[in-house]
């Protein structure tokens, strides 16, 4: 890691300067557990007068007091979403309650976008949150190292012994005893909160179950399982029609096409139709629109959700055109069902944007 970061400081020397390249360094030295490198580091960039070499400063020279000064001054600072995220992580460490304060102000909208989960992952370990904080880890695919990192901080802030909290990082050999080692010199601990602060740790924990989707989605490790479930029975919906033979009105009925017209009593049509197409073109149509929307809608809803909306806007609709048709024809496709999950998508979009654009968390 630190050989490619030689390279990349060759590659970005005009950018030398920047927060984000003097952070980018200084977090390398630490993942590696380097602490000679760390002290190199601060040596080499002491005339910087930027707040995160003087972060840097405090935490190699364990002064707690001067890092909890440089960190507020970093929170502080606008339009640096890079150095707040830097400051967070550092304040969340020493000062939880402090970390929360300001994570729930207006202040912290942009940094809290900018940073997403990892957020609320550094949030929740230092608030000895165990199990949400492993399972946020597993959905945003950290490594082995990474997991038993997060859950030795998360095991340290509960109040567990340290030979609990260390043993998934003791099972790893050297790579779990240097960030052992340096876990050891931050001498992380238990930080208790008041109700209020706990209410708040609370609520998100609460919601990792609803956002676990979306962010598996963000990175990668999500599938449309349902989606392509849907697609599965549309396309063997038709590979039995094509058995069937050919495509006239009397098979379409046989087959369980829905029929509009003067008392019409056979609803159960309303279930088959969807998975029915009139030509191959149709068909296309339906199952391109349903990969795109129905990807969309299903980040965003529950499983629940997701298939009760597709059941309620596919068979419904036909059940809607059955009362306001009155002359006798008949229909098939998935058109429905797609436009009910591109409403539910829209729907729960607006939604979360209204929501990322407050400028506070409801407290």
């Amino acid at each position: 890691m630190l050989r490619a970061l030689r390279w990349f400081d060759l590659a970005s020397w005009p950018v030398a300067d920047q927060a984000f390249n003097l952070n980018l360094r200084r977090s390398a030295y630490a993942c590696a557990g380097d602490a000679d490198g760390m002290k190199r580091f601060v040596h080499l960039e002491r005339k910087r007068p930027t707040l995160a070499l003087q972060l840097a400063r405090a935490e190699a020279d364990h002064n707690r007091a001067q890092m909890i000064e440089v960190a507020e001054r970093m929170l502080r600072a606008e339009n640096q979403a890079a150095d707040q995220l830097v400051a967070l992580v550092t304040m969340s460490r020493i000062d939880l309650a402090r970390s929360i304060d300001w994570y729930t102000s207006t202040d912290a909208a942009r940094a809290r976008r900018a940073g997403g989960s990892f957020v609320q992952l550094t949030m929740l370990a230092a608030a000895g949150r165990v199990d949400a904080a492993d399972r946020l880890a597993v959905t945003l695919g950290a490594g082995a190292l990474d997991r038993a990192t997060i859950s030795a901080i998360a095991q340290l802030g509960a109040g567990s012994p340290t030979a609990v909290a260390f043993a998934p990082l003791d099972a790893l050999e050297a790579p779990g005893a240097a960030v052992r080692q340096r876990l050891e010199r931050q001498a992380i601990s238990h930080q208790p909160l008041d109700p209020e602060r706990e209410a708040v740790v609370d609520r998100m924990a609460a919601g990792l179950a609803t956002h676990a989707v979306v962010v598996a989605r963000d990175t990668g490790l999500w599938r449309p399982l349902l989606t392509w479930a849907l697609a599965g029975l549309i396309v063997a919906g038709y590979v039995r029609q094509l058995a069937a033979g050919t495509f006239t009105i009397e098979r379409f009925y046989d087959l369980g096409a829905f029929v509009t017209g003067p008392g019409w009593v056979e609803n159960w049509r309303a279930l088959t139709a969807p998975y029915m197409h009139a030509d191959f073109a149709h068909l296309t149509l339906n199952l391109v629109s349903l990969m795109a929307i129905g990807r969309l809608a299903e980040a965003r809803l529950t499983r629940a959700q997701f298939a009760l909306t597709w059941f309620a806007a596919s068979s419904g609709s036909f059940v809607l055109l059955g009362l306001l048709e009155h002359d006798e024809s008949i229909t098939v496709g998935a058109s429905g069902g797609v436009l009910g999950l591109l409403g539910a998508g829209i729907a729960i979009i607006a939604t979360q944007r209204r929501a990322a654009n407050s400028e506070a968390l409801d407290r």
